[in-house]
């Protein structure tokens, strides 16, 4: 047989209720007795000349009936109390189990109600707080599926537009053929940007962020993803500027996140400005602190969009973001990388203006 809390409450009470009540008659009988026997002795009266008749002797003695009519009486309201005390108590834990088995389902909204201040309340709290959590990881999950199926959409489609042409002679040997191979290169490239975004983003969900450290020079690696993002500066004919300072001082950082860092940064840069725009680059020293800038003169973003542009699929304007593509998750995994190598990242943007953003790296001592 199955009990409930309540049922082991409303007995444990019970229980406790019988041995209080056999506890204080036992020791109020006893009390009682020594001191009638005390006070007998004390004015030399004997028991035989207390007695009545035996016609005259109740059943139960006045004090017997009080006490057992007392008795009876407690037991119902400490029985009463007891119930209502126990169903207090498991009504919102039942309302726990209601929204941890919907929540099991997948229900993610569902919520627990309670106003108690005591453990059961901090339960409902922590099941609620899980809820949100739950709920917030299934639109995350939901929004990475919806864009990077976007994302694969386009240019697999593309792909398979060009190789068709090809196959069925739409497109000649020749220049068109070069121009069709430069496509679909390109069309290769953002997929392998998209592969990498969605491995950066499991290497940042990761409980455990392996990094592979190294003292390295900041200014060679900046112009080597610079050599490497060339052409697509030149796609849009933007105007590509870098003032690296000599002899900065060496930091250290894992080679391919940090190249990730860069490549995704410029890459936004790039997105969100216009053909023929400026982009520039810059490192330096601040205390100390290595630091890199990238800078554009593209649409900017609004006060009140900068605290949310790190979070994952955000989208500064919304218009744009199935023509700039992506996942949506460049910043994130941006901010996420900087973090695990005890740095930071600054934003300054003027909407219509422009953007600059600053990555802060401890430089490595000796």
């Amino acid at each position: 047989m199955k009990f409930k809390i309540q049922h082991k409450l409303l007995l444990g009470s019970m229980l406790i209720l019988l041995i209080t009540i056999i506890l204080v008659a036992v020791t109020g009988r006893i009390w009682f007795q020594h001191e009638f026997q005390q006070f007998l002795a004390k004015n030399q009266i004997s028991m035989e000349s207390l007695a009545p008749p035996p016609r005259d002797r109740p059943a139960f003695g006045g004090f017997e009936q009080i006490f057992l009519l007392f008795t009876i009486f407690g037991a119902v309201l400490a029985t009463i109390m007891s119930f209502v005390f126990a169903r207090y108590l498991v009504t919102p834990l039942e309302r726990v189990i209601q929204a941890t088995q919907a929540i099991a389902k997948g229900n993610y909204k569902s919520r627990v109600t309670s106003s108690s201040k005591d453990e059961v309340g901090e339960l409902c709290v922590a099941v609620n707080e899980m809820a949100s959590e739950l709920e917030k990881m299934e639109q995350i999950r939901r929004d990475l599926v919806s864009n990077v199926a976007h994302e694969l959409a386009t240019p697999l489609t593309n792909i398979g537009g060009y190789l068709r042409a090809i196959n069925d002679g739409t497109i000649k040997y020749g220049d068109e053929m070069k121009e069709t191979l430069v496509l679909l290169e390109s069309e290769t490239d953002r997929l392998s940007n998209l592969v990498g975004d969605v491995r950066a983003l499991y290497w940042v969900d990761s409980p455990k962020k392996d990094l592979k450290l190294e003292k390295l020079d900041l200014n060679k690696l900046i112009k080597e993803v610079v050599k490497n993002m060339k052409p697509k500066f030149e796609t849009k004919s933007l105007d590509f500027e870098m003032s690296l300072q000599e002899d900065l001082p060496t930091v250290e950082v894992d080679r391919d996140k940090f190249i990730q860092v860069m490549m995704n940064l410029l890459a936004n840069a790039i997105a969100y400005t216009s053909d023929g725009g400026h982009i520039a680059v810059s490192t330096g020293v601040k205390n100390d602190e290595v630091f890199i800038a990238i800078k554009d003169d593209g649409i900017g973003i609004s006060k009140e969009d900068i605290p949310y542009i790190f979070e994952r699929f955000y989208r500064v304007d919304k218009s744009r973001s199935r023509k700039t593509g992506g996942t949506g998750v460049g910043l994130t995994i941006v901010k996420d990388l900087i973090d695990a190598h005890s740095g930071r990242m600054e934003v300054k943007s003027k909407f219509g203006k422009g953007s600059e953003f600053f990555v802060y790296l401890p430089i490595s001592h000796p």
